[in-house]
């Protein structure tokens, strides 16, 4: 009687020992499903990222591109203005030539 008491008494011990490890895996196995979720969405702010980056890479072309025409434009129109200019002069020494 008594060996079978201890016998239960020992397996009484090893089964709070499993109970206690498997209460430890069940709180890891927790922690990591919350890692594995913060990282899930971590990896999602980083897609939208690397998408907005793309998105201002394309405008930044697009800027750098309007920016080029209008320089082109102010170059143009400062040589028309200074065509003028030249009619201008031209124009008003030839009619105060004529008077």
């Amino acid at each position: 009687m008594e060996g079978e008491i201890k016998r239960l008494q020992q397996e009484n011990l090893k089964l709070l020992v499993d109970a206690c490890a498997a209460r430890a895996y069940r709180d890891e196995l927790d922690a990591l499903r919350e890692r594995a979720i913060k990282a899930d969405k971590l990896e999602s702010e980083v897609a939208r990222y690397r998408e907005q980056m793309h998105k201002m890479e394309f405008y930044k072309a697009k800027v750098e591109k309007w920016r080029r025409g209008i320089k082109e434009a102010c170059t143009i129109a400062t040589k028309c203005a200074e065509s003028c200019r030249t009619r201008v002069s031209i124009f008003t020494l030839l009619s105060t030539d004529l008077r």
